[in-house]
């Protein structure tokens, strides 16, 4: 598991590519990028181990509207939100995973690629909507 956070961190945020020179800047980026990578594998741990949960437990209100919004195509969205197996299904597909049966549930670099563009949209959204 810890590897698999390595991973993430290292390959997913990039933080290797942000090369701070000062220890302080250093440590505050480690922390704030190793929160994201814990989400992101949360994410895709807890789908497959409780996949009928609520996706709010991991995504908040506008992003799971958001990510209705960009896999539907459409502004009607449902009252109850999606489960947590099937978000994180969407968040791959943003991601480039392709779904097919064959491929399994989306792996974390799919969904970290997906959740980057999930959060960018959901910040475009907040700002058209306030």
């Amino acid at each position: 598991m810890i590897e698999r956070f390595h991973y993430v961190l290292k390959s997913g945020t990039k933080i290797e590519a942000l090369q701070l020179k000062q220890a302080e800047s250093l440590q505050k980026a480690i922390h704030i990028y190793s929160i994201a990578a814990m989400r992101i594998m949360q994410m895709v741990y807890f789908s497959r181990v409780n996949p009928e949960v609520n996706c709010e437990i991991v995504l908040t209100n506008e992003q799971w509207v958001v990510l209705y919004m960009l896999i539907h195509k459409q502004k009607e969205i449902p009252k109850e939100p999606p489960s947590i197996n099937e978000a994180v299904r969407w968040i791959g597909r943003l991601g480039g995973h392709l779904g097919r049966k064959q491929d399994g549930e989306p792996g974390l670099k799919a969904v970290w690629k997906g959740y980057k563009k999930l959060c960018d949209a959901t910040i475009i959204y907040n700002a058209m909507v306030t």
